[in-house]
């Protein structure tokens, strides 16, 4: 998430120099703030998990037990209705995980920028923006209000509205599945879950994120839209993917369990 957001935190002159790669994330962070601040914001993401597993788990079971009349699968629009009610739900706490995530200690050679003379979170050398998430929601409503915890929304809902998608493939093949072909099917699901969701999904989060990152600034994106232009504009298409390798170890790691899961035959929601 660092790699990802750094261009964000160095427009504001909390970050000396750009990552190198992800060996030199780790070294610098490790180096200036400790092990532990590899963790920043962790509390929250678990909490995050849970909110949004249990918003979606909750809709489908009443459709499947209700409105459909126990059915075993609601049909796609239902699902990608709760992926969406579900990030509703779960955004504010993702917002406050991403600002604590990217709460980097202020860097102490700091260049000045456009809003160095203006009203923004601010924070002086050496030292971080937030002491927790209560201080993210507070100093965020303070200066942003409500809308400040949703900037970015419509660009994370298409990188989660994937996922959902990709869940309907999967129990396709598995109603589907024989012996004979079961193992053909399910490496086939993973290989298109495991290498082409990030590739498409990506972009959408690195932009949700970024807009996220300007509350409590001066200057922020007009939309989804007008930050993919400008991202694009001034830094790149390269850009929408910083971080990427990192996220790629994450998603390898997120699929073996799954893959697991389902070879296994252990069911999964």
């Amino acid at each position: 998430m660092l790699m990802q957001c750094q261009n964000e935190i160095l427009k504001y002159g909390n970050l000396s120099s750009p990552y190198k790669g992800i060996t030199d994330c780790f070294r610098r962070t490790i180096k200036h703030e400790g092990v532990l601040s590899l963790w920043r914001g962790n509390s929250v993401n678990m909490i995050n998990v849970v909110t949004y597993e249990a918003s979606i788990s909750g809709l489908v079971h009443l459709v499947r037990h209700g409105y459909l009349g126990r059915v075993r699968e609601p049909p796609l629009w239902m699902i990608c209705l709760s992926g969406m009610l579900g990030v509703l739900c779960e955004y504010p706490l993702l917002y406050a995980r991403t600002r604590l995530g990217n709460d980097v200690k202020a860097a102490r050679n700091i260049q000045l920028s456009l809003d160095s003379s203006l009203k923004s979170f601010g924070s002086a050398a050496g030292d971080r923006k937030f002491n927790g998430v209560f201080d993210v929601f507070k100093k965020t409503f303070k200066s942003d209000g409500l809308i400040g915890f949703y900037r970015g929304y419509s660009s994370a809902c298409v990188g989660f509205l994937a996922y959902p998608a990709s869940g309907v493939i999967e129990s396709h093949y598995r109603q589907k599945e024989t012996k004979e072909n079961k193992a053909y099917q399910t490496m086939t699901f993973a290989a298109i879950s495991f290498l082409g969701l990030p590739v498409v999904t990506y972009p959408s989060l690195t932009v949700s994120h970024r807009m996220m990152m300007t509350s409590g600034e001066i200057t922020k994106y007009k939309g989804t839209v007008d930050a993919v232009r400008q991202i694009i504009k001034h830094e790149g298409v390269s850009s929408l993917y910083k971080g990427f390798t990192a996220y790629l170890m994450y998603a390898f790691f997120r699929e073996t369990i799954l893959l697991g899961f389902l070879i296994s035959g252990v069911p999964y929601v």
